[in-house]
């Protein structure tokens, strides 16, 4: 009869264990987590406009060296951005039929992230609803419809009525 592989108590074992553990953040001597641990003040508001936007994940099972690393990207970017990103991405990841099934998936995306813009900074307006789309002059908009035969006569008639 074999033993169940967290009771197993050979030599390999162990080492995955350790191994497992360092990988997760935790350090090799540090007491094994009882339970799940709260929320940190400063994560309160993003763990909560995540939740909000129906995104339920685990945060209880990220180790303090995550929790530290989340805290300097809120600090970069801010709640507002990280929210933004983690609903946008998760919307992505379920319309694929693979959810988020983890905060550290956040904590891997959110890394690229750049700095939030100042305070008072405005976004461009967008020109209409819809997609997002750059109007383009008249000149290039008539060129873009029209063929190379079709530029090349309007530019002999352009260059005869200068002469005219």
């Amino acid at each position: 009869m074999s033993e169940h592989p967290e009771t197993c108590a050979t030599r390999a074992r162990a080492s995955y264990k350790a191994i497992d553990r360092e990988r997760e953040g935790e350090s090799a001597h540090a007491p094994e987590a009882t339970g799940p641990g709260p929320v940190p003040e400063f994560a309160a508001e993003l763990v909560a406009r995540i939740t909000a936007a129906r995104i339920y994940l685990p945060w209880s099972d990220l180790a303090e060296a995550e929790w530290f690393r989340l805290a300097a990207m809120v600090q970069r970017s801010g709640v507002d951005m990280l929210a933004e990103h983690a609903v946008d991405l998760a919307a992505r990841k379920r319309a694929k039929g693979q959810p988020i099934a983890s905060p550290r998936y956040l904590l891997r995306a959110w890394q690229s992230l750049p700095e939030a813009p100042p305070p008072g900074t405005v976004a461009p307006a967008a020109p209409h609803q819809g997609a997002p789309v750059i109007p383009l002059d008249q000149a290039r908009r008539a060129a873009a419809r029209t063929g190379r035969a079709a530029q090349a006569a309007n530019w002999y008639a352009d260059l005869l009525a200068e002469e005219q």
